[in-house]
Order: C-alpha cells, then sequence, then structure tokens
C-alpha cells in the first residue's frame, strides 16, 4: 500500500501540470532540434561511405539517397590507400594504417598523461601551499586563458629544432608539458574543497609532502585524473597540426586522414564516399572510448571540480 501511494503521488496530475510549463516546452523543442542537428550529419556521412561514386552524383540519386547497392570496398580502398609519403634519406617511403595509428596511439596516450600530470602538479602546489608565489603563478595561468597568444608557431619550430625536440615522440612529450587553464581550475577547485586535516593528520604520523601528495591528496581527484586523461586523449587524437608541423617523419591517423581527404593519394579515392568512409572508419575507436567511458566524461569533470 505504502508504495501505491508514492506512487499516486509522485505521477499526479498537478506535479505533471507544473513541470509541463511552456518554457519546458520550449527548452524541450530547442534542445531536440539541436541534438538531431548534430545526428543528421554523422547519419549522412555513414550513409554516404556505402554508396559508389556513380550514384552519389547529384545528377543520378542526389546526396541523400539510401545507398543501393551497398558499397563496401569503399572501406577496402581506405585500408589500401590510406598511406602517408614521408622522406626517408634520400628516397621516400610509405606509411600505412598499423604504423600511423601505433603513432597515434603513442602519441596520444603520452601527450595526455603528461599535459594532465602538469596541471596537476601546479594546481596542487597553488592549492594547497600558502606561498606569495604561488598567487602570482595563478594570476599568469588565469591571464594565460584570457589573452590569445597568436603567431608563436615559427618561434616554437625554432626552439624545438634548437633543443632537439623537433621530428620526435618524446620531443612532443616534452613540449606538451604545459599547464591547461582549463583542466588547472578543475585541479585546484578539487585540492582547495579537500580539508586540511588530512595533511595535518599524515603529517603528525610523520608523512612528508610528497607521501601526502601521493597517498593521501592524489587519491582524492582520482575521479577528475581520469576524465582528464580521456579529454586530453581524444584532443591529441583528432589533432593534425602538431604532427605536420612537428613531427612530419611519424604520422598520426588523424595526420594521414587530413591528406586522404586533401585528395592527396590515389585519384580513385578522390570522391566524397571514399573521403566519407575515412573519416567514419577513423572515428570508430573514439566512438567506441565514448561509448564505453561517457558517464566519466560527461560527469567527472563537473563533479570535480565543484564538490
Amino acid at each position: 500500500m505504502e508504495k501505491e501511494n508514492v506512487f499516486k503521488r509522485i505521477f499526479k496530475s498537478d506535479s505533471i501540470k507544473k513541470t509541463l510549463t511552456p518554457f519546458g516546452i520550449v527548452s524541450f523543442l530547442i534542445l531536440f532540434i539541436y541534438t538531431m542537428s548534430l545526428f543528421i550529419p554523422f547519419g549522412w556521412a555513414i550513409l554516404t561511405s556505402f554508396r559508389s561514386a556513380f550514384s552519389y552524383s547529384p545528377y543520378m540519386d542526389g546526396e541523400f539517397a539510401w545507398p543501393d547497392p551497398w558499397i563496401i570496398d569503399n572501406y577496402k580502398d581506405v585500408w589500401a590507400y590510406f598511406t602517408v609519403k614521408i622522406p626517408s634519406g634520400k628516397s621516400f617511403r610509405f606509411v600505412a594504417i598499423p604504423e600511423m595509428a601505433f603513432n597515434s596511439v603513442v602519441y596520444s596516450i603520452g601527450s595526455a598523461f603528461v599535459a594532465m600530470a602538469a596541471s596537476l602538479l601546479v594546481a596542487y602546489v597553488v592549492a594547497r601551499f600558502d606561498f606569495k608565489f604561488c598567487g602570482v603563478i595563478y594570476f599568469i595561468i588565469i591571464v594565460q586563458m584570457i589573452i590569445p597568444i597568436v603567431g608563436s608557431l615559427p618561434s616554437e619550430l625554432r626552439m624545438a629544432r634548437l633543443l632537439g625536440l623537433y621530428d620526435s615522440i618524446f620531443g612532443m612529450f616534452v613540449m606538451r608539458c604545459y599547464v591547461s587553464g582549463m583542466y588547472f581550475l578543475v585541479f585546484y577547485g578539487s585540492f582547495k574543497s579537500i580539508p586540511k586535516d588530512y595533511a595535518e593528520a599524515a603529517q603528525i604520523d610523520g608523512a612528508g609532502n610528497l607521501t601526502i601528495m601521493l597517498r593521501i591528496m592524489i587519491p582524492f581527484v582520482k575521479g577528475s585524473i581520469f576524465t582528464v586523461v580521456l579529454l586530453n586523449f581524444i584532443s591529441c587524437w583528432n589533432d593534425y597540426q602538431v604532427p605536420l608541423m612537428y613531427m612530419p617523419s611519424h604520422p598520426t591517423l588523424a595526420y594521414g586522414l587530413f591528406m586522404y581527404t586533401g585528395g592527396n593519394f590515389e585519384a580513385s579515392t578522390a570522391d566524397t564516399p571514399h573521403q566519407l568512409a575515412g573519416c567514419v572508419a577513423m572515428a570508430v575507436p573514439l566512438l567506441i572510448i565514448f561509448l564505453i567511458f561517457q558517464k566519466r566524461l560527461l560527469g567527472d569533470i563537473t563533479v570535480g571540480g565543484l564538490k
């Protein structure tokens, strides 16, 4: 009986009327239209990737027609022709998908961890220690977020060559070791919200600053750490400009996709269905990651910064 009464209280007509306000209905319609605007291009890309170049012609079935027949050869051509030509000594060599995938995984994972660690360590020092210089660091990071840095590419390239970091995946790890303003604020808010009693109790037991950070403080923000690593991984996976400029001898899948969609391969793969097949194939790993870790991607970054 109690369960039935609770059920009736929840689903009273009055509560439903209060929920279905004009503002709520308009907001729902706007969000629904916006969501469909995101799904429609993705669905169109998948369907078009299974069409032939002849049927995709506007003079035939049009751009939004259903594939008839379904062409699987587009993806076979992607595997066969998705290569990057790079210099090797006095000649050239072709980098295929397996090597590009390996470079993408190494570059994305390493850069994600390095970028996360830089923001984490700086945020911990600024949040937990009462040094005057910590306020200066905080101010510099905020100013860096506000003022855009334009025209730094030539100087960065020259610095990378002088330091021996150019055209090296390890060199990119070093150059990725900078503090990201948004992730710094996430970690800063998380560490600020942790009571100092934990650190004081550990100091009484004889723990040093390094032990307190590694064994007490960092476990509190492990959810935010995992989420930041995932976001950095996705950003690096989709990045083609940095591999193109800084490590041309180690092309990634994003770099190869940029060359592929630019029509720099076989002339038979320069049509729209072949190019979309390459885009869809390269998006599959990120789609799998999102489906597995969607709760962390959508929730932990906010909770970690505000709890």
